[in-house]
């Protein structure tokens, strides 16, 4: 979930009684579905937010870093997009995208995803396995 003009609808995950949006949070919001309007100088954006809460999700899977049970390019964004610092993770997806094992999230964990996606039969970590 990010403001780039064209994002109407996002899922956001819930840690702590907060929400991540890039480096920005939300706070004091339960899970559920949360209709938002961000204003700004040039105009404003609605947003529906449905916020997962991370406790409750039993079954979490390497490279699933946005809980919806699967591993798909959404996941290897959110990724790409941590492994430079542009978002921030909860300690829960930190974890999770620690792919490759070697205990810091980087450019090799999104090559392992994207091998994953790419059904390769090698290179893929641990993306996939149950946490």
């Amino acid at each position: 979930g990010e403001y780039l003009g064209s994002n109407v609808e996002s899922n956001m995950i819930l840690h702590e009684g907060k929400v991540i949006i890039g480096r920005s949070e939300i706070v004091n919001l339960e899970a559920g579905s949360h209709d938002l309007l961000f204003t700004f100088d040039d105009g404003a954006l609605p947003l529906t937010l449905t916020v997962t809460d991370e406790n409750g999700i039993e079954d979490k899977l390497y490279g699933d870093l946005n809980f919806d049970g699967k591993i798909t390019v959404d996941d290897a964004t959110i990724l790409q997009r941590a492994a430079v610092d542009f978002v921030l993770l909860t300690d829960t997806q930190t974890a999770l995208a620690d792919v490759n094992g070697d205990g810091r999230v980087s450019v090799l964990d999104v090559t392992c995803v994207q091998k994953y996606i790419a059904q390769f039969s090698s290179g893929t970590g641990r993306a996939g396995q149950k946490y």
